[in-house]
């Protein structure tokens, strides 16, 4: 369930100024000739001035289907030439993407994911790897200086979630299995750690560890056992923590995002269920403002690319989040700005610009009185889908599953303004039929992505 969804948190405290940005120059990337490219892309400041860029190219076959996936790492500089560019993965898997990057005390570089860790000089060369029986997720420095992982071994029947502390030259000095899913890690300011992901019962969970991996408290949201996720967790300047995820919203296919704060001895100060503008099945950056009082929160939603957005929440949550942008899906501050980046289908594009926000060309939501939905839902063998236009175009619609991989391309031709339906029999472009599970059907008109929904096939 959690492979190819997850990624690296990066927290960062910044200010942040809301107005029209410069950009200082704007690149696209392609290193492998890449069919697809994973919707998330992980960056990274160096101290060296320059940046790491972690990603995963797909390569499909002429029947669509996987026949290469590999995780890949990029060091440009700031200029945003590429200074090196190497392969991340260690062996096969459709989730071969760096979830997480670090750069450690003697100016290496560790990357880790599916099954691997592996530590590079700041020149790309390979110091040493290692094969590991769990995914990892997230990763954080000690407060003696040595490196805590975090993950969940896939094979497992049950919940099996790992917490393991290693030396930069990656040695273990302990290892913790929890009945956890463990998504995110963080060091607190208070010498400890705050970890969040899922438990056995499929609801969020934050818990505070301390330098030994006992487990301190726990603070869960209780809710039906469907799946729920944390995936965010950040420590403001007022010592509270702050953590996001996604929050089943009453049946098995509707979500909506979840916020809460806490102090440092897990008691609650307040949450927020199904917010809609919080929703994001990918963890992205959770940035503190602590002059304005506020959070900025950047959601991605797994597998569709260019579905998301980055949001602004105040401390005490007493207005709605505040829209910042869905265009540029990922970003970072820099010694002299900051970095964007937003993933097309087989490539991804990165802008620096000044300490500005985004360009107004850039900071525009598409918002047309666009209704989708599909009936019956749940269903079996066969659902209507059913939208509406508020102007001609180009349309596509199409189904995707959990991992993020096109599905079945249901509409791609040009459409009046007005409603339309399409029929999905439940099976995959080549014609068989595809298992029971959630699957998402994403709208796109005019090459812009304007409603993602999802559906329940059960048979």
């Amino acid at each position: 369930m959690l492979k190819k969804i997850l990624t690296s948190t990066t927290l960062l405290l910044l200010f942040l100024v809301y107005v029209d940005a410069e950009i200082i120059w704007e690149n696209n990337y392609d290193p492998f000739d890449e069919e697809e490219t994973y919707p998330r892309v992980n960056m990274y400041n160096l101290t060296d001035g320059n940046y790491l860029l972690g990603n995963q190219y797909i390569i499909k076959d002429s029947e669509d289907q996987i026949i290469d996936a590999c995780g890949y790492v990029l060091k440009i500089n700031d200029y945003g030439e590429i200074l090196w560019v190497d392969k991340d993965t260690l062996s096969f898997s459709e989730s071969s993407g760096a979830a997480c990057m670090l750069e450690t005390s003697d100016e290496g570089i560790i990357t880790a994911g599916s099954f691997y860790i592996l530590k590079r000089d700041s020149d790309g060369n390979r110091l040493w790897t290692q094969e590991t029986d769990y995914n990892i997720y997230s990763m954080c420095y000690s407060h003696d200086n040595n490196i805590i992982t975090v993950g969940n071994i896939e094979d497992s029947p049950n919940l099996n979630g790992v917490i393991r502390k290693i030396d930069n030259n990656g040695n273990e000095l302990w290892i913790r299995n929890i009945d956890s899913a463990v998504i995110k890690i963080i060091a607190s300011s208070d010498n400890g750690f705050f970890i969040t992901g899922f438990n056995s019962e499929y609801n969020i969970f934050i818990s505070k560890i301390n330098n030994a991996g006992d487990i301190l408290w726990t603070y869960s949201k209780e809710n039906m056992p469907v799946f729920d996720a944390g995936y965010n967790i950040l420590e403001n300047s007022n010592n509270n923590i702050l953590i996001s995820g996604i929050l089943n919203a009453g049946s098995a296919t509707e979500y909506g995002g979840y916020c809460a704060l806490l102090d440092l001895n897990g008691e609650l100060i307040w949450e927020k269920d199904n917010a809609q503008s919080l929703m994001g099945t990918i963890p992205g950056y959770a940035v503190d403002l602590p002059e304005e009082q506020a959070f900025i929160i950047e959601n991605c939603v797994l597998g569709l690319y260019g579905t998301g957005g980055i949001y602004k929440i105040n401390y005490d949550y007493n207005s709605e989040p505040e829209w910042i942008s869905n265009e540029m899906l990922s970003f970072i501050k820099t010694d002299s700005g900051f970095l964007f980046c937003s993933a097309g289908e087989n490539s991804f594009t990165v802008k620096k610009t000044d300490n500005g926000m985004l360009p107004s060309s850039d900071n525009l939501l598409i918002k047309p009185e666009s209704i989708m939905s599909n009936y019956p839902n749940p269903f079996n063998p066969e659902t209507s889908v059913s939208f509406s236009l508020p102007s001609a175009g180009k349309v596509n619609l199409s189904v995707y599953n959990t991992k993020g991989q096109k599905v079945k391309t249901l509409a791609d031709d040009i459409y009046k303004a007005g409603n339309h339906s399409v029929l999905w029999n439940g099976k995959d472009e080549t014609g068989n039929a595809v298992s029971s599970g959630v699957y998402f059907y994403r709208l796109n008109l005019d090459g812009k992505t304007v409603k993602t929904n999802k559906c329940l096939l059960l048979k």
